[in-house]
């Protein structure tokens, strides 16, 4: 039978796990225990039940954070089959579907767009963050550029923190492990007043590094984060309500940016391996890199008899403070000090139908004003012969006004249209000084600015065949804006890429409401790509964007929920994904050298597979719980799997086909008030990569965890 097979091929952790506390699932029936949870999600920026969507959707809700033990936004890729997120230097490089970027500095944008409480993170850097285990996920899947905006031409990942409740809530977790791991938690939520609602919340997590630098002696890959949030909603009107938000955080973390020799890499400069272990560097230097993010919004909604309008403002800042040793050897040859800063002023107004109307609607404006900056003298390069001080700033402003509407041809059957004109303007100015080791200087002035005006359009036509059968067929264009490298500078702008998807999907729920089964088929052109190519400059390698490519990427994707018994919930999903370059030319990659390192060649990678892309992926979860006297012990199990990826284009260094199995087991009791966990998470200690790079030197990479465990210790107030 086709349903059960798939179940057993399709292996994911997508969509949402059992109830989150024993207290809920005691009081729960055996008819509701038999059930598929409902799962309501703001796909198209309005509450809707995941079935009656016409797009690709993982669903992630907290049970299902919390039964992973999922920690970070690094973590999606276990999650999310199709999704890798990787590293380039400090800032995440996040492919969906084979559409990402893996470009770094300033100014850089991914075209997989974050939204936290509806306010978009525009920095690469600004997506590396702690999972708060009271956050659901969506992750949409395909361009979302109508209702999302620019760089929404992967996907969407659409976190919501933990609504206010309007009675008292709060709970405190303090978690110890392996590596000198101890980390803190803690939630509270409260009336403030008859009509103010407050919540807070703060994370702190300190862990020993899980390898060494070899020459200075001193641990490598520790990591320090700390996070605080906290939100007010004001409820002073009858039809309308203000949220008011604000995040602070910091992150200690060198993974993707201090970089190990791979075993067979005969380093250019030795002439040897300088390979000593798999977490253990060999640079004269010990690499740092500080993420730094703040920000505040407010949300204020009302609703009028016709329409409800929404305007969302917002203001964000991310800085990197970072240390890299420039060739990775003993020898010192150079060193980078790189300080770069965004920040980002977003306005966004939404008018939207009333939720009792047939016909559904929305339409609104949005406007960004965002500068990066290489801020001077922090950035520098040093060699034995001259100190360089770069000073790049970039500003961008982005205005665009959309609409969508979803009409009904008739009760079964619905036709959804949008459509979004976006206009970027981007400004640079570049500053470079060189000081020589004789005192002698020289400085170089250069500014350039360009536009773009793009549109973006949906097109999407769903029926229901029955009441649990719905399935769709649609087109999206999306693109992600055009850019200057800011490192090394370049006057000549890198123009938008564009993505055109179409997507054939159906969407089940059957044997009584106990299996959820929702897949979809997909075609993308893909034209203008924004490849990364390799400069070097005094032993220092830059990554540069080119226009220099097109792509034809196919893809299927499954996912899956079922119910098996009241007591055992099981998740699973399959992403698999045939993508190449039609045309990539001109860009200059890293080729081997026989006497060691790597050269620097520009030539014709026509019908590669896309980097940073596994061909297949897939996870599955397992969640049985157990009523006894003293309690409920819930026992968790899950599995991620992908197939061998390349994190170059050139195909020179790639990630081994990785299985990752996490486990947990947890105690707590009949009111809920106590729990204890005990996890582990990479069991079998397989070796997975965050980053990757064939540089003049060698062959680098940089690991993520290796096997970790700990226990956990949860008190509800």
């Amino acid at each position: 039978m086709l349903v059960p097979s798939i179940l057993i091929s399709a292996l994911a952790w997508p969509n949402h796990g059992f109830a989150s506390t024993s207290a809920d699932f005691l009081d729960l029936s055996l008819q509701q225990l038999m059930e598929l949870p409902v799962i309501e999600v703001t796909a198209q920026r309005q509450a809707e039940h995941i079935q009656d969507v016409p797009i690709a959707i993982t669903s992630i809700k907290p049970s299902s954070i919390q039964a992973f033990n999922a920690k970070h936004s690094s973590d999606l890729q276990m999650l999310v089959p199709g999704l890798t997120f990787t590293k380039t230097l400090s800032a995440p490089a996040v492919f969906l579907r084979g559409v990402g970027s893996s470009y770094s500095a300033a100014g850089g944008e991914s075209p997989t767009a974050f939204y936290i409480d509806d306010v978009y993170r525009s920095s690469t850097s600004a997506v590396s963050f702690h999972l708060n285990p009271e956050d659901s996920i969506e992750v949409l899947k395909g361009p979302q550029g109508t209702l999302f905006g620019r760089n929404a031409t992967s996907g969407v990942i659409n976190i919501k923190s933990k609504e206010i409740s309007d009675t008292p809530e709060a709970s405190i977790s303090v978690e110890a492990g392996n590596y000198g791991l101890v980390s803190t938690h803690a939630y509270a939520s409260a009336p403030l007043s008859s009509s103010v609602n407050g919540s807070f919340s703060a994370y702190h997590s300190d862990r020993d590094g899980y390898g060494k630098n070899t020459v200075t002696g001193n641990d490598t890959f520790e990591n320090t984060s700390q996070d605080y949030r906290g939100k007010l909603v004001v409820k002073k009107w009858q039809n309308t309500h203000v949220k008011f938000s604000f995040d602070w955080s910091e992150e200690k973390d060198v993974s993707g940016m201090a970089l190990i020799y791979f075993p067979d890499s005969v380093n250019s400069i030795t002439q040897t391996p300088l390979f000593n272990g798999d977490y253990n560097t060999t640079g004269n230097v010990d690499n740092r890199s500080v993420n730094t993010q703040y920000g505040n919004s407010i949300i204020i909604e009302s609703k009028q008899d016709w329409a409800r309008i929404k305007s969302i403002s917002a203001y964000r800042y991310t800085g990197i403070d970072l240390i890299q040793d420039g060739d990775r050897t003993p020898q010192g040859l150079a060193q980078r000090e790189v300080f770069t800063t965004a920040k980002a002023f977003t306005q966004e107004i939404q008018f939207l139908s009333p939720q009792s109307h047939a016909i559904k609607w929305i339409a609104g404006a949005f406007f960004m004003d965002e500068t990066s900056a290489y801020e001077s003298p922090e950035t520098k390069l040093i060699t034995a012969t001259q100190t360089k001080y770069f000073d790049t700033q970039e500003n961008t402003q982005s205005i665009a006004v959309f609409g969508q509407t979803t009409y009904p041809l008739n009760t079964a059957t619905n036709l959804t249209m949008g459509l979004r004109i976006t206009n970027d303007k981007r400004e640079a100015e570049h500053k470079e000084l060189i000081v020589n080791s004789d005192g002698s200087t020289s400085e170089t002035e250069d500014d350039a600015s360009d536009s773009w005006a793009q549109p973006t359009w949906r097109f999407a036509l769903d029926h229901k065949f029955e009441n649990s059968i719905m399935g769709y067929a649609s087109y999206n264009r999306g693109f992600k804006a055009g850019l200057f490298n800011m490192a090394p500078f370049n006057s000549l702008a890198v123009s938008p890429e564009k993505l055109d998807a179409f997507e054939l999907g159906i969407k089940t729920v059957s044997f009584n409401n106990r299996l959820r089964l929702n897949s979809a088929i997909y075609h993308y052109k893909y034209k203008d790509l924004q490849v990364q190519g390799n400069v070097s400059i005094d032993n220092a390698t830059f990554n540069i964007l080119f226009n220099a490519a097109s792509a034809t990427i196919n893809g299927l994707d499954i996912d899956a929920e079922w119910v098996a018994t009241e007591n055992l919930h099981l998740l699973a999903g399959l992403a698999l994904i045939e993508g190449q370059y039609d045309t990539i030319q001109g860009v200059p990659f890293s080729m081997p050298n026989p006497s060691g390192g790597n050269n620097r060649v520009s030539q014709d990678m026509t019908n590669l597979t896309l980097f940073r892309t596994p061909k297949r992926s897939a996870n599955i979860a397992a969640t049985y719980k157990i009523p006894v006297s003293f309690g409920t012990v819930k026992i968790n199990t899950s599995c991620s799997y992908n197939s061998e990826y390349f994190f170059d284009a050139a195909q020179i260094t790639k990630q081994d086909p990785l299985t990752i199995i996490n486990a947990s087991i947890e105690w707590s009791n009949h009111s809920n008030d106590w729990s204890v966990s005990l996890w582990g998470r990479n069991l079998t200690d397989e070796l997975r990569l965050m980053n990757a790079n064939a540089i003049p030197t060698g062959n680098v990479y940089s690991p993520a965890d290796p096997r970790t465990f700990g226990l956990k210790l949860t008190h509800i107030f």
